[in-house]
């Protein structure tokens, strides 16, 4: 498929996922962020994983903060990302507690607090949850159409890259570019 083919396909594809995830009621996005929840907990990569990159969802997405508090109660290093938007970069910070660490980034998505001495390095990561709006069976990911995720992820080579997304959010195919990034793994409900 050639590229400005690709790029009408996924934003189609985005329009029609955006539209399947706001018609979930909050209590099946609750249900539902549970039971992945749960998989991820039963799995034994992220049972192993001490350097995990998790995000803090928005409203829209499978919710991520009874995840992230379970990870730092389980001793986990937990990193979060932060927008850099004058590098277009994802930047990683270790968080020790969610009520303190966190600030309203740039697309007013929660992040961390930026303290140099807690910036984290993609190589030493282990496990990574991946947001998107759509992903597909064999790894395919659609993000926002940025690319900061798919940009850091190239740097985060050891780790094992997990989408999370709701049943919503799978498609048969997943239209991919070159630079694309694809997942390990998808945890879904």
């Amino acid at each position: 498929m050639k590229s400005s083919r690709v790029k009408d396909a996924k934003s189609l594809l985005r329009k029609q996922l955006r539209k399947a995830l706001k018609s979930l009621s909050g209590r099946k996005r609750r249900q539902k962020s549970q039971r992945i929840l749960k998989k991820i907990l039963q799995a034994k990569l992220f049972k192993r994983s001490q350097h995990i990159l998790l995000y803090v969802s928005s409203p829209v997405e499978v919710r991520t903060r009874a995840l992230i508090q379970q990870a730092l109660r389980l001793g986990k290093h937990v990193y979060l990302p932060a927008v850099d938007t004058r590098r277009k970069q994802i930047r990683i910070y270790q968080i020790k507690s969610l009520s303190k660490d966190l600030r309203r980034g740039p697309y007013g998505i929660f992040e961390p607090r930026r303290l140099r001495k807690r910036q984290g390095n993609p190589k030493y990561l282990d496990w990574i949850a991946v947001p998107g709006i759509g992903f597909d069976r064999s790894g395919g990911r659609l993000g926002h159409g940025i690319g900061y995720f798919d940009r850091f992820l190239k740097k985060a080579k050891r780790a094992q890259k997990v989408g999370l997304a709701f049943r919503e959010q799978m498609c048969r195919k997943i239209p991919m570019e070159r630079h694309d990034v694809r997942m390990d793994q998808v945890s879904c409900d």
